[in-house]
């Protein structure tokens, strides 16, 4: 792994602490920066920098590579849904909605990864969000819902579709 990768100085770098029975890995150099899943395969956690969002979580292929195998893929895509659900529903955000986005504009290119995050207008790059490819949609069909729905987006016009349509929904409730 090389040692100027952000990404992997966040895989190999954490240290773990137990509170209140549950397990936390933490960036031993940047506490903030929570690990909530660490695995073989992936490891989940806070982005840097939540760009106005309440949470913003990420989900990175442990081993140095610009691409994974599809199975990887569908792998962490699962892994970062569930993290995502449990951390949306506990974070103080109150999120109706989050997307799981492609790394169009990752300022990260050569190390995979995926973003998740809520829509949030008033957010520093939710004009970005609105032109990246949404890999997955998961969403809440009324505001006091703790269950997730998801839609993935299987192609980018069908998937963007889908997704437009649940944005409005639920900015309408608003």
């Amino acid at each position: 792994m090389p040692n100027d990768c952000p990404l992997c100085r966040i895989v190999t770098k954490t240290v773990r602490i137990n509170v209140l029975g549950m397990e936390f890995h933490y960036r031993n150099d940047d506490p903030n920066e929570m690990i909530f899943y660490k695995d073989d395969i992936v490891t989940i956690c806070r982005t840097k920098n939540l760009k106005g969002h309440k949470e913003r979580i990420m989900v990175i292929y442990n081993h140095h590579s610009r691409k994974i195998e599809d199975w990887m893929e569908r792998y962490a895509i699962s892994k970062v849904l569930e993290v995502a659900k449990q951390v949306f529903n506990q974070s103080h955000s109150l999120a109706e909605i989050f997307v799981v986005m492609d790394s169009t504009f990752a300022s990260i290119k050569d190390h995979w990864h995926l973003v998740v995050t809520d829509l949030d207008p008033k957010t520093l790059d939710f004009q970005q969000m609105m032109k990246t490819k949404w890999v997955l949609v998961a969403y809440k069909k009324d505001r006091k819902d703790t269950e997730w729905n998801t839609t993935e987006s299987s192609s980018l016009i069908s998937g963007m579709k889908k997704a437009y349509e649940i944005v409005q929904h639920v900015f309408q409730r608003n």
